[in-house]
């Protein structure tokens, strides 16, 4: 019986759907899973324009990168919704667009706020505020339509922010590794070897079988091995015959 009630969940709202096919060339139909609130922009701090209640059918334009927020027409108006909320039909069952959207090849839309306003929301009374709005969008690194604070990947390098070297530019897309997978990113991490040697007095922070303590002997503050200079005594280390006794210089 549990069965058969979480197959007839979708049934209604799909039968229309039945044509639907895997590869989607335009607008693709759904319908909503849940009550959810259609937005005027893709991300929970744009206007709510109107709320969907759970099985509404929807017409799917296109999803953002990363399927977070698909741009979609419900009963004429449109909106955007989160893709995690949004089903449609595939291989004659449904399934999350958030998953499966690029499997059927849903389209990957840019969001660009003064276009979609002034096409879809002039006669909304939230129009009058788009100059507030407009700064949620203008805090959008990579343009992608997602603000930042909302934004998996804020400068669109395909490396997520929490695993980015740097995820504020989109020029160095070096991944920041784990060394010791402590959860703790290693440019994060003050002990990324996890040798119980801080980096900074760590001799090689990055070998986890090399524990040595990278000591300050001239106490200027500049370790040893970064140090040019590692007694202090005014001879660079590669000059000096005895570059750790600030006595012996000759």
């Amino acid at each position: 019986m549990t069965n058969f009630l979480a197959r007839a969940r979708y049934a209604l709202p799909f039968a229309a759907l039945a044509m639907a096919i895997p590869a989607v060339a335009q607008a693709a139909p759904g319908v909503t899973d849940s009550r959810v609130a259609l937005r005027a922009g893709p991300g929970s701090d744009y206007p709510r324009v109107v709320t969907l209640n759970r099985n509404t059918r929807v017409n799917i334009h296109g999803c953002i990168r990363r399927y977070d927020w698909c741009d979609v027409t419900a009963r004429g108006i449109r909106g955007w919704v989160p893709a995690d909320e949004v089903m449609l039909r595939y291989q004659g069952r449904p399934v999350r667009v958030r998953e499966y959207g690029p499997r059927v090849s849903l389209p990957t839309l840019s969001f660009t706020f003064d276009t979609y306003w002034t096409d879809n929301y002039r006669r909304s009374n939230f129009y009058r505020d788009r100059d507030r709005y407009r700064q949620v969008w203008s805090r959008d690194q990579d343009r992608d339509g997602v603000p930042n604070q909302f934004d998996r990947d804020r400068d669109g390098d395909g490396i997520r922010n929490d695993r980015d070297r740097n995820p504020n530019n989109p020029r160095d897309s070096r991944v920041d590794r784990d060394l010791d997978n402590d959860g703790i990113r290693n440019s994060r991490d003050r002990d990324s070897d996890g040798d119980g040697v801080a980096n900074v007095r760590d001799r090689n922070p990055n070998n986890p079988r090399d524990s040595r303590v990278d000591r300050d002997l001239d106490n200027d503050g500049v370790r040893n091995n970064r140090d040019k200079d590692r007694d202090g005594d005014g001879v660079r280390n590669r000059n000096d015959p005895a570059p750790n006794n600030p006595r012996r210089d000759r």
